[in-house]
C-alpha cells in the first residue's frame, strides 16, 4: 500500500555503484523506485537485492531514447515529464 508521503523517484543510471546505492537509500526512506539503465556499465547484480521490493521497478533503456512509462498507480507521467523537459529548456 502507497503511503501518503511516498513519492515517484526516477532514478537513471540506477544498476551502477552509485545508483544503485541512491536507489537503497530512497527505498529504505519510503519512496517508490523507477530505475533506469542501460547496462553498459551497471550491473543487475548491484540491485538482485532490490527486485522483490513492491516499490521497485526496473526498466532496462537508454535514456538517449525518448521513452514513455506508466508507473504502476502513477497516471500523472506525462506531466512530470513535461516539468523535465521544461526545466532542461530553461
Amino acid at each position: 500500500m502507497k503511503e501518503p508521503n511516498q513519492i515517484h523517484v526516477l532514478v537513471t543510471g540506477g544498476a551502477g555503484f552509485l545508483g544503485s546505492h541512491l536507489c537503497e537509500h530512497l527505498l529504505n526512506d519510503g519512496q517508490d523506485v523507477l530505475c533506469v539503465d542501460n547496462f553498459y556499465t551497471g550491473s543487475k547484480r548491484n540491485i538482485q537485492h532490490l527486485l522483490q521490493n513492491p516499490f521497485f521497478e526496473l526498466l532496462r533503456h537508454d535514456i538517449t531514447f525518448p521513452f514513455m512509462w506508466r508507473w504502476t498507480g502513477f497516471t500523472t507521467w506525462s506531466a512530470l515529464q513535461r516539468r523535465c523537459i521544461e526545466s532542461i529548456e530553461r
